[in-house]
C-alpha cells in the first residue's frame, strides 16, 4: 500500500472513469494531499487503502478485524469526514471532521488510528 504510487495511479484517471460517471481527482489536489500525508502522518501506523470517489475526491480506509475507519477527503479544502464502525453490525461508533491542511487535524486523526490499531 504505497501511498505515493496509489496517488499517482489516481492522477491518471479521467472524467467519467466509473461507468460513464465520476469526476477525476485533480492532480494538484492529489499532490497537495501527498505532501501533507508525508509531512504529518505517523509513520508507525498502518498505511491506508486509497480509493477515488465519484465526486473527484479520495477515500482512505483502514481495517483491523471487524473495526473499520473510513476517511473521506476533499481534495480542494483538505477537510475530511472520519467514520469509525464495527463491520459486524455496521453501526457507526464515531463520526468526526478534521482539517488535514493543519497539523492539529493530522495529530488528532493519528491518535484515533493508533488507539484502534494498538489496542
Amino acid at each position: 500500500m504505497d501511498v505515493s504510487h496509489r496517488l499517482h495511479q489516481l492522477a491518471a484517471l479521467e472524467d467519467r472513469w466509473y461507468e460513464g460517471h465520476g469526476v477525476a481527482p485533480s492532480e494538484e489536489g492529489l499532490t497537495g494531499f501527498e505532501r501533507l500525508f508525508y509531512k504529518y502522518f505517523d509513520k508507525n501506523l498502518p498505511l491506508p487503502a486509497i480509493y477515488p470517489t465519484t465526486e473527484g475526491n479520495i477515500q482512505l480506509e483502514w481495517q483491523k478485524n471487524n473495526q473499520n475507519i473510513i476517511l473521506e477527503v476533499d481534495l480542494q479544502s483538505f477537510q475530511s469526514e472520519y467514520f469509525y464502525f464495527d463491520a459486524l453490525d455496521d453501526t457507526i461508533e464515531e463520526e468526526s471532521n478534521y482539517s488535514l491542511s493543519e497539523e492539529h487535524g493530522w495529530e488528532t486523526l493519528c491518535k484515533k488510528i493508533k488507539k484502534i490499531f494498538h489496542e
